[in-house]
């Protein structure tokens, strides 16, 4: 019997041993010892079983704890004595299919990382293909929070250990939820039909990858909108969300620009924000994907563009030679369809209050945003070359330089836009930095037909749709008032 007893536990010994094998030997374990920078926190996470993670569907179980590593101002969580429970998964869509992967986790208790508000809900964020010294996300967030968007998610950077694998740089991030410190509006309740309840809390998303629940617009069989929250839909709840933005679509197609019924559907000074934001880092794909929406309960309320998220494809884009003066929705990708915003600048109105807004915030904007771009990655470029050591694929060991060289295009594109969307230049239609009779010309000359359209700067300057005798003797006025 002792034989029989001493038999079964090595077969159980030899079978889980060969089973924590299996799960591990997908990939080298690169011990952290031999890889951490010792310069940012780190985030330690062990599965039950050391099971791989390898859905983007399923959690799986587990502990954590964040060592601070002597980083100032960065208080420890749990620790190795006292590891905290979680869920981890895989997220994302392209970035799921490259070799260091994103996941999503959620804590069995709130906690607070770096000061952010207590949840349970964050992101660690991979940014394998941040090639601008990971600066993509975060000067897209930085240009929100100044533009004063209602919610920017907050992101900072660690170094990653699962299952005693070193995984390199990565950025705890908070996800896009409906919560009273991220979306703060009214949470629907699953199923809900009764009509006044149903009017909101939504979020939604242009996606650009089919989902569920979701539905698509006639614009196009690329034009799919995702339900965020609620996520479980009544057919009344589908109803209406799909009536309201099929509504909205619909007016922003009209021929009479001058219409401002759109604007009963959506909020434009808040739009304004979220495509300036878009605009000033060059997102060509803004308006295409991982465009988020949300509406708070009632019949008059509108949808509000935000929160930002996903700056994958920013400004820069190598196969682009003059990206530096090119608007966000030009020369995009094949893949790419912006058709509501090219829609939605075409109203005057628009136009008008993207000037207003611009030339309002244009100083806290720009004040000290190349510094601290600069200072934010600087702090993880030994970080980064820890990551190139783990992937030499990435481009962690030029953080130096391409955030560098990045500040300066983000500079460059301040100045650009300042010159094209600043009130007080409205005038200077060949901004050229004064407003004078080659102005004038200009526009005679716009509406003779000899001079080529222009491409960069409307010279309809009271916004009334048309570029005609009135633009020239608004002109007129400034030159005879600057004399």
């Amino acid at each position: 019997m002792k034989n029989f007893t001493l038999l079964a536990l090595l077969l159980c010994a030899l079978f889980f041993s060969n089973d924590i094998l299996a799960q591990n030997s997908e990939e080298e374990i690169h011990q952290p010892q031999d890889y951490l920078s010792n310069t940012l926190p780190v985030m330690y996470v062990t599965t039950d079983s050391l099971k791989p993670i390898v859905s983007k569907e399923i959690y799986l179980t587990g502990t954590y704890y964040l060592d601070p590593m002597g980083v100032e101002g960065v208080d420890s969580i749990g620790s190795v004595d006292n590891q905290l429970a979680l869920q981890i998964r895989g997220r994302g869509n392209a970035s799921w299919t490259l070799a260091k992967k994103p996941y999503r986790i959620k804590l069995d208790k709130k906690a607070s990382f770096f000061g952010m508000a207590k949840s349970k809900h964050f992101a660690l964020m991979a940014h394998f293909t941040d090639w601008r010294g990971y600066l993509k996300e975060e000067s897209g967030y930085e240009v929100s929070r100044r533009m004063k968007l209602a919610f920017t998610p907050e992101q900072h950077p660690i170094e990653l250990v699962i299952n005693g694998d070193y995984k390199g740089i990565y950025f705890i991030t908070q996800n896009i939820r409906v919560d009273k410190d991220r979306v703060n509006i009214t949470e629907q309740e699953e199923g809900d039909t009764i009509p006044e309840n149903i009017t909101g809390g939504w979020l939604i998303e242009k996606d650009n990858y089919v989902d569920t629940p979701q539905f698509d617009l006639p614009r196009s069989k690329k034009f799919h909108i995702t339900i965020h929250s609620p996520e479980v839909l009544s057919d009344q709840q589908m109803d209406y969300i799909k009536n309201f933005v099929t509504a909205a679509d619909s007016l922003l197609f009209v021929e009479d620009k001058m219409s401002r019924e759109w604007e009963n559907y959506i909020d434009i000074d808040a739009l304004a924000r979220f495509y300036i934001v878009q605009e000033v880092v060059q997102n060509t794909e803004a308006f295409s994907g991982s465009m988020f929406m949300h509406k708070e309960r009632g019949d008059s309320t509108k949808l509000i563009f935000g929160p930002v998220w996903d700056f994958g494809s920013i400004t820069g884009h190598p196969a682009t030679k003059n990206y530096k003066t090119l608007w966000m929705y030009e020369d995009v990708p094949v893949y790419v369809e912006n058709v509501w915003i090219e829609e939605m600048l075409k109203f005057p109105h628009f136009q008008r209050v993207i000037r207003e807004v611009w030339t309002k915030e244009y100083s806290d904007l720009s004040n000290g945003l190349g510094n601290y771009l600069q200072a934010w990655a600087n702090n993880n470029i030994q970080a980064g070359f820890a990551d190139h050591n783990r992937w030499p694929d990435s481009s962690g060991h030029d953080i130096r330089y391409q955030s560098g060289k990045y500040v300066g295009i983000i500079n460059y594109r301040l100045w650009w836009l300042n010159e094209m969307w600043n009130l007080n230049k409205l005038y200077d239609i060949n901004c050229d930095g004064s407003v004078d009779i080659v102005d004038i010309n200009l526009v005679a000359g716009l509406l003779s037909g000899t001079v080529e359209p222009l491409t960069r700067k409307s010279a309809d300057v009271n916004f009334d749709g048309c570029m005609d005798i009135v633009d020239i003797n608004a002109i007129l006025s400034q030159v005879l008032g600057n004399q």
